[in-house]
């Protein structure tokens, strides 16, 4: 089990996700925003991929509703794919993984598929009043 505090130390080429209940705490998530959704992107092996998606999808969409915090909160400009974009991608994945491997190691497992991409699509839209209820009943601070 993967526990909150732990996130910021791990060394492995995963999600740095704790998933419990309802709620989801995400360590320097790779966020892709664009003007009609976001998406949470990592890189992780195809076993791991497949567990959180497997977690997040189980029960329906009733139980695929998660409360998300994220730490800390980083923004993610919108960047074109080439070797230059892959450059930076192997440089962040090694930065974020706290990894030991170099660019060109972490650029070889994502060529030989040893790691894949996975995505997760955010969407809050209809669900404003469950989040605020959420928020209100662990007394968190709500910015107007």
């Amino acid at each position: 089990m993967v526990y909150v505090a732990s996130l910021e130390c791990m060394e492995d080429p995963c999600w740095r996700v704790h998933l419990q209940d309802a709620v989801a705490f995400l360590y320097k998530p790779i966020i892709l925003e664009y003007p009609t959704t976001t998406y949470l992107i990592s890189w992780s092996k195809k076993t791991v991929n497949e567990d959180i998606e497997k977690y997040v999808t189980q029960g329906g969409a009733e139980k695929s509703k998660f409360h998300v915090f994220l730490h800390p909160v980083i923004e993610v400009q919108q960047s074109k794919m080439g070797e230059k974009g892959r450059g930076r991608l192997t440089e962040e994945l090694k930065e974020r993984w706290n990894s030991p491997l170099d660019s060109s190691a972490i650029a070889d497992l994502i060529e030989k598929g040893e790691i894949e991409q996975f995505c997760i699509e955010l969407d809050s839209q209809g669900h404003e009043d469950n989040s605020l209820a959420f928020a209100r009943r662990r007394d968190c601070k709500l910015r107007g």
